[in-house]
């Protein structure tokens, strides 16, 4: 069965939220996906003016002093493009309210014990046997088709190198809020404690069943080209390392386009 996995496509209808995300960063831009290139919208955070009142944690964004929010810089090839913040608003983005970036909502009712039994025992037996004579029906019955692991051993971490696993999960938590802002794919970050290429290979393949796509990150070199041409050879499921494959899309396009000039 298709999977909505990076570089395929899918005739299910994905499942969408409706909750409204709260972007609170200064001058935090987001791209719309319908915009023109350079088209964006652009959200200003400005402190709360209302009183704490008495027991009430105060907003951490409310603490943040002017120092503490650099202007925007500009530059011939940066324009709009370049924003600039502080560590502490950083942080501050990534612990207020509830800590990190994402959550697991429910896509079905679960208002009465009707919707529970449903989800739960012992409506789940149901399709529980329909995947157990047809196991393509997971597609069908659950979240499988539209969701996508995003693992790291945190060996290549953006450009700070290897800060290890548990260091990658703010990346691996932003790629997966990636996947859901452009492409409406839900993901799951999964940070995996081992330089071993055997073991990490080995952990990946068992979670088959659980994913539709596999998305492999910051993994340094060589075992990242080894890492993903093993289990793309032993899955049945579509796995990409972006930063082999942006890279090479990249350079070629760097390549073509210094030709046609």
């Amino acid at each position: 069965r298709p999977c909505c996995a990076v570089g395929t496509t899918t005739d299910k209808p994905a499942v969408r939220s409706t909750r409204s995300s709260r972007t609170r960063v200064n001058s935090y831009q987001i791209p719309t996906p319908t915009a023109d290139r350079d088209q964006t919208v652009s959200r200003r955070f400005e402190p709360s003016s209302r009183t704490t009142l008495i027991g009430e944690q105060p907003n951490p964004w409310d603490l943040l002093q002017p120092q503490d929010v650099l202007p925007r810089q500009r530059g011939p090839m940066s324009d709009e493009a370049s924003i600039q913040f502080s560590e502490r608003e950083a942080l501050l983005f990534h612990s207020e309210g509830r800590p990190g970036k994402i959550e697991i909502i429910a896509s079905k009712p679960m208002a009465t014990q009707r919707d529970l039994a449903l989800a739960y025992s012992p409506g789940v037996a149901v399709p529980v046997q329909a995947i157990a004579d047809d196991p393509a029906s997971a597609y069908d019955y659950t979240a499988k088709g539209n969701l996508v692991a995003v693992i790291s051993n945190g060996t290549a971490i953006l450009g700070m190198g290897n800060l290890g696993a548990l260091a990658s999960k703010p990346v691996m938590e932003g790629k997966a809020v990636l996947f859901k802002r452009f492409a409406d794919v839900d993901s799951i970050d999964i940070e995996l404690k081992t330089e071993d290429v055997d073991r990490f290979i080995d952990a990946v393949e068992l979670m088959e069943p659980t994913f539709g796509g596999i998305n492999l990150e910051d993994i340094k070199a060589p075992e990242c080209f080894i890492i993903e041409q093993t289990l793309r050879e032993r899955m049945n499921i579509p796995v990409f390392h972006d930063d082999q494959h942006g890279t090479a899309i990249i350079c070629a396009a760097g390549l073509i386009n210094a030709c046609l000039l």
